[in-house]
């Protein structure tokens, strides 16, 4: 019998699997753990740790060149997407991405990306998290309108998958239909999303204004947006700290806010006590 394409519910349920055993193990490497190291240790570590359930699980078969539990339920065989002629079962280096993308990329999202982001703006963390989370759900989508790489570790490795079991029924129709409507939600998410980020970003911008503003002297200088320090004066009135201000006509020879033509420092006046 010859091999054809999987039906995409055969590819859910594979997969489906495949991380009912993945769990599985994962407790049993916790409860391994925590005898070894104590629960305050494996806590402080977990999200490292629940690295090793996955990168064991498939170590032991994908990159051994056997099935996975849920490929072998399913009669799943992985492939070379690349190849056009015949079946050819994926390089070991092919194999090696699908299972570091598969496992490293939880930690990615959890643990690197807030560390990375640390000093940034809580909504600028959250912007790029949410971007990294909409990488899964438009691999979905895909999935469902395409009928090919359900994983996403799967489709940048380029390994697809052949099977000899063919379902009675045809869910492609079905999974089509699905794809369109993720992609309408999709697109829905993503505009109020956008709104909420903008929102968030103006209520932070006028938070900061305002503690600004609420600083001594209640005054700040319009270059720097941060209270004056050597408040100085241009010859039209306006006021700003003496660096900024200094800084500004060297290369621009006029008041940042009127405008007003300033041809040397010599005008500005440096107000004491100010």
């Amino acid at each position: 019998m010859s091999s054809v394409e999987p039906s995409p519910v055969l590819l859910v349920i594979g997969s489906n699997r495949d991380e009912e055993y993945i769990e599985w193990l994962g407790n049993q490497w916790s409860f391994i753990f925590q005898k070894i190291i104590g629960m305050q240790r494996w806590f402080q570590y977990r999200q490292q740790l629940n690295l090793i359930a996955p990168l064991s699980y498939y170590m032991v078969t994908t990159l051994s060149g056997l099935q996975t539990l849920g490929e072998e339920y399913t009669s799943l065989i992985q492939i070379d997407g690349s190849n056009k002629i015949g079946f050819r079962v994926p390089s070991k280096l092919r194999r090696v991405i699908m299972i570091g993308i598969n496992c490293i990329y939880p930690l990615i999202t959890g643990t690197i990306i807030p560390k990375l982001m640390r000093n940034s703006e809580e909504w600028e963390k959250d912007s790029v998290l949410f971007m990294m989370e909409k990488l899964q759900h438009i691999n979905l989508i895909l999935f469902y309108i395409f009928g090919s790489f359900y994983q996403f570790s799967k489709r940048i490795s380029n390994i697809k998958y052949a099977t000899h079991t063919q379902l009675t029924e045809d869910y492609r129709r079905f999974y089509r239909l699905l794809g369109i409507l993720s992609t309408l939600e999709f697109g829905l998410s993503m505009m109020i999303t956008y709104r909420i980020k903008k929102y968030e970003k103006e209520k932070v911008n006028q938070q900061n204004l305002q503690s600004i503003e609420g600083s001594p002297n209640g005054v700040r200088c319009s270059l720097c947006w941060s209270t004056r320090k050597e408040t100085t004066s241009t010859p039209c009135g306006h006021l700003f700290c003496w660096t900024c201000i200094c800084q500004w006509i060297e290369i621009k020879k006029f008041c940042p806010i009127c405008r007003t033509q300033i041809d040397s420092g010599s005008k500005l006046v440096y107000l004491h006590n100010y």
